[in-house]
């Protein structure tokens, strides 16, 4: 006979069967997240190479740039830098590079005749830009993306 004061009297009874097995429990936890830990994965490597190609389209055009700096304005090596700095990753010349003389305004550079002068009595300096473009199409379709992006990038740099 049991009573209050037996040891047993606040057990529970032994839970059998499906119920009381845990075996399978992680497998069936890590079968549950790992398909969400797997995507999460795959868009921050797709996030990672869209940015990359942001960068390839950057630093082709400072390659051009800095050789119009270097070796002064020439519209066929800075196409030949530009190429090679970008080597067959698609980024595409929208615009040759153009040199031009201009003054600092505001809001960049105001381009005005070379003879001119600059408000404040300063020379007209000369500068050289040209436009870069880039796609980037994702790999997975995603709402906030769903036609890729275009990277553009319009460096200017001042020669003299």
């Amino acid at each position: 006979m049991r009573g209050w004061w037996s040891k047993s009297a606040g057990r529970l009874p032994a839970r059998r069967g499906l119920v009381a097995d845990r075996r399978g429990a992680a497998i069936l936890e890590l079968s549950l997240v790992l398909p969400l830990l797997f995507m999460l994965a795959l868009l921050a490597t797709d996030f990672g190479f869209g940015l990359f190609r942001g960068l390839q389209v950057q630093n082709a055009a400072q390659s051009g740039l800095r050789s119009a700096v270097v070796g002064g304005f020439d519209a066929a090596r800075i196409t030949a830098v530009v190429q090679g700095a970008a080597g067959a990753s698609g980024i595409t010349m929208a615009s040759a590079p153009r040199q031009f003389c201009g003054c600092p305004a505001t809001t960049g550079v105001q381009e005005i005749a070379c003879s001119s002068t600059c408000s404040g009595g300063a020379t007209a300096g000369t500068y050289a830009t040209l436009t870069l473009t880039a796609r980037y199409t994702p790999w997975l379709a995603t709402p906030l993306l769903p036609n890729g992006l275009t990277f553009t990038t319009r460096p200017l740099v001042r020669l003299q």
